[in-house]
């Protein structure tokens, strides 16, 4: 019996929450997958998995070895990829976790460019707009733009988001702009979900948080921008994603003498992993050139 790739498979489906994808992601069939779950349950004694026909979900002993068995199958890759090269040489896989619109403005061709430079490095990239432990996720270095730390997990910061609230000339035409983060209450305001409705502005005094009325929820900073646009109300977004709108006269920038609360994108890498070669040499490469290529708002 084969535990590790057992392993493999039940960690698949916990993360696809479903055996079809699990086994497109492994290349094999649905049967295969649930063969080894099935043998995998039976080595452990038991059920990993509750079934229904729509939903599959972990039960107790299997988020129980979840939390435990990413781990495993890293350590044992890693000892498989240090014993076939030098740890030293820049090459390898890197398994990368980024959000979503980052990757697709700004990250996507960098990591593009680095792997260009480097033949023997190869990439696999989730796109992904929530913060999660890559030691659970299985990734190598998961990026993201919220603060987070986890046991084990090195973060490295690589630039500031450069984040601003901002709205439409037409939307301020029929709302007064705010002069204080306490004046938001009377505006519509555009959520970007992983924020939250909360907003941190700093102020003379120190932090400034406010609860905000919501117009709009969404899952990426590309919608908000286009409900800025529209005049839906205030965004708060990414200098990256808002600068273009801001220079054009397309977006204005509200609040500017209440900064918002700084925050980071930040690499988290398992420690384990944080001194091979390529996992250093893409930090580094990021580190340098990703807030260039954000380049926050400045007006």
């Amino acid at each position: 019996m084969d535990h590790l790739q057992n392993l493999r498979a039940f960690l698949a489906v916990s993360r696809a929450s479903g055996f079809t994808q699990a086994a497109r992601q492994l290349h094999v069939s649905p049967s295969v997958v649930v063969k080894r779950v099935a043998q995998l349950e039976h080595a452990v004694g038991a059920r990993l998995f509750n079934r229904t026909t729509r939903v599959v979900g972990l039960t107790v002993a299997g988020e129980q070895l979840q939390r435990r068995a990413a781990g495993l199958l890293d350590e044992v890759d890693a000892l498989m990829q240090s014993l076939q090269a030098d740890p030293a040489a820049l090459e390898g896989p890197i398994r990368l976790m980024a959000p979503t619109t980052l990757t697709v403005a700004v990250l996507g061709p960098l990591i593009n460019a680095f792997v260009q430079l480097h033949p023997g490095i190869s990439v696999e990239m989730t796109l992904a707009d929530r913060t999660l432990n890559p030691l659970e996720s299985g990734h190598d270095i998961a990026i993201s733009g919220r603060a987070a730390t986890y046991p084990d997990v090195k973060s490295v910061a690589l630039c500031p988001t450069g984040r601003v609230a901002c709205a439409s000339p037409a939307y301020l035409r029929r709302h007064a702009a705010p002069t204080s983060p306490q004046a938001l209450h009377e505006h519509a305001c555009i959520v970007f979900r992983p924020v939250g409705r909360v907003w941190r502005f700093r102020g003379p005094k120190g932090a400034l948080p406010v609860e905000v009325q919501t117009r709009l929820v969404v899952d990426d900073h590309l919608t908000a921008r286009d409900a800025a646009l529209r005049g839906l109300g205030v965004a708060l977004l990414p200098g990256y994603v808002a600068r273009g709108a801001l220079r054009a006269g397309r977006l204005r920038e509200v609040l500017p003498d209440y900064p918002l609360q700084e925050e980071w994108f930040t690499a988290h890498v398992p420690a384990r992993f944080s001194r091979l070669a390529r996992m250093e040499t893409l930090l580094e490469w990021l580190a340098a050139r990703l807030g260039q290529a954000c380049d926050g708002w400045s007006g």
